[in-house]
């Protein structure tokens, strides 16, 4: 115990050690949120231009940002709680997705610069069935760490 800094398991940080970019678990949760806000909402940033709707490109940016920005928020108070904080970002990225899919569906074009939108594969119905199945998906990550951990932190 150098300094009197504990050093625990992998994901286990103790209520004085401060989280830091150099933290391999910090840069970890921030790729996995900037993946899953940006590959999550870009389509729609994109979709909303071609459709002549900035507004919901700008919304799309705002609930990315909100997205990022909540879950690195939650993981540095939780940081033990990792997959619950990805399970809340899949939850959260589905939800909008099936809420955009079905109000604008009809507007995407099949083709945007020559490349295909996908909705030639994919009918509205069969969107909101995958976005639901993400949503069981992240509902379930969250339920198994709160069974595996219990409901209240791990102390170190």
């Amino acid at each position: 115990m150098p300094n009197g800094v504990v050093h625990g398991h992998f994901g286990d940080h103790c209520a004085g050690e401060k989280l830091n970019m150099s933290n391999p678990e910090t840069n970890g949760m921030t790729g996995g949120l900037l993946g899953t806000a940006g590959g999550g909402f870009a389509w729609i940033v994109i979709t909303g231009f071609v459709i002549g709707a900035p507004i919901v490109s700008g919304l799309a940016v705002i609930l990315g940002l909100v997205c990022f920005a909540g879950g690195m928020v939650l993981f540095r108070a939780q940081p033990q709680r990792r997959l619950t904080v990805i399970g809340l970002a899949i939850i959260w990225v589905a939800l909008f997705n099936v809420i955009f899919v079905n109000f604008y569906y009809e507007r995407i074009p099949d083709t945007i610069g020559g490349i295909t939108s996908g909705k030639g594969a994919w009918s509205s119905q069969s969107v909101t069935v995958l976005m639901a199945v993400l949503a069981v998906v992240g509902f379930g990550i969250v339920a198994w760490e709160f069974v595996r951990k219990g409901t209240t932190p791990r102390q170190s």
